[in-house]
């Protein structure tokens, strides 16, 4: 079961194309990981998807700033991704690939999670990381802005979007999303809390699949 969590979890390429002026341009790959993922699966259409974080995807808006700036794409192992949702507000996105992986998160959203719980985390750094720790807050209000859970885990930079996972009886679930780097005073890192997850996911292709939703009903 552990090595599906480790497996479904993909790092994030980015291309950035910038005009050079007099009609040249330079496309440049970042081979160092922007961010992380977790694969699902729409088992009913045959179409894959990756969950992860909204900030690890800027906006055209925000990178429009960098001088001549043209575009930017984004690739996971190697597939060009689109966007289906994103939701800044809960820092969440969701994005469609043609590519096909033979990898994807064969769990469940989980259906709540609790103070104390045992995680394991993944996410790409340098390379595919594993992690363990607790569940310190299910919700907090942090930096005055949104709810977000906490974990006594330490999450570093590229680990963002990567899956925080629950086991019950070998089985894996879906709690969180890395999101905050570790704040040493503070002693916790901030992951995209569960509430925030089932909302987002809700009204999406992916819905019955991950939520056990059917009829408007949640499975338990």
């Amino acid at each position: 079961a552990v090595s599906n969590i480790l497996d479904s979890t993909k790092k994030i390429i980015s291309e950035t194309t910038f005009d050079l002026g007099e009609s040249f341009t330079i496309n440049i790959f970042q081979m160092i990981t922007t961010g992380s993922c977790v694969v699902l699966y729409d088992k009913q259409t045959k179409e894959m998807y990756v969950l992860s974080c909204s900030h690890v995807f800027p906006t055209e808006a925000l990178l429009k700033r960098n001088f001549n700036f043209i575009k930017n794409r984004f690739y996971v192992s190697n597939g060009l991704v689109d966007i289906v949702k994103r939701d800044s507000e809960k820092d969440l996105i969701l994005l469609k690939t043609k590519a096909t992986y033979t990898d994807y998160f064969e769990g469940k959203v989980a259906s709540s999670i609790e103070k104390g719980d045992f995680i394991y985390g993944v996410g790409y750094a340098e390379g595919l990381n594993l992690f363990n720790g607790h569940i310190k807050e299910t919700d907090r209000i942090f930096y005055g802005e949104r709810e977000v859970a906490t974990i006594d885990s330490h999450i570093v930079a590229g680990e963002s979007g990567g899956g925080i996972f629950v086991f019950d009886e070998g089985v894996p679930y879906l709690v969180g999303l890395a999101e905050y780097q570790y704040d040493p005073i503070r002693n916790f890192s901030g992951i995209v809390s569960l509430k925030s997850i089932k909302e987002f996911l809700r009204d999406t292709p992916l819905e019955d699949e991950y939520l056990g939703v059917k009829n408007g009903q949640e499975k338990k």
